[in-house]
């Protein structure tokens, strides 16, 4: 039996990252995982994801995620299960922020990404 373990090496590509987007990802029969790393007030911009739960754990500085409208503050050792069906946004709070998304493997999809800023009292894009 032949090993097929991909690795991806989450130090060099955080050290490595220019501070935008997506860093890496690995995908099995089974499960997607995306390393994302976002600079100044950017971020991806809200939209439902209605097929699979999402976890997210933040690898590097602090955000802000916000699901059907309610904005969590997320920090470096921080991990959540977003919910299928649920609107979601994430954003970084002004320095790099860096985050890892594990999910069952499903159609490609990519969120669009946004540098906007929130609007005046509203948390999130």
């Amino acid at each position: 039996m032949s090993d097929t373990t991909a690795t991806l090496d989450l130090h060099t590509l955080l050290e490595q990252a220019g501070g935008q987007h997506l860093l890496g990802s690995l995908a099995s029969a089974d499960l997607n995982v995306n390393l994302l790393a976002f600079a100044g007030v950017s971020g991806v911009e809200e939209h439902v994801n209605r097929e699979v739960d999402v976890l997210l754990a933040v690898l590097d500085g602090k955000g802000v995620l916000t699901v059907d409208g309610v904005a969590r503050p997320m920090a470096a050792g921080q991990a959540t299960i977003i919910p299928k069906g649920a609107k979601r946004s994430i954003r970084s709070a002004g320095d790099r922020f860096a985050y890892l998304t594990c999910h069952v493997r499903r159609g490609g999809m990519m969120p669009k990404i946004g540098t906007s800023s929130p609007e005046p009292g509203r948390p999130g894009f």
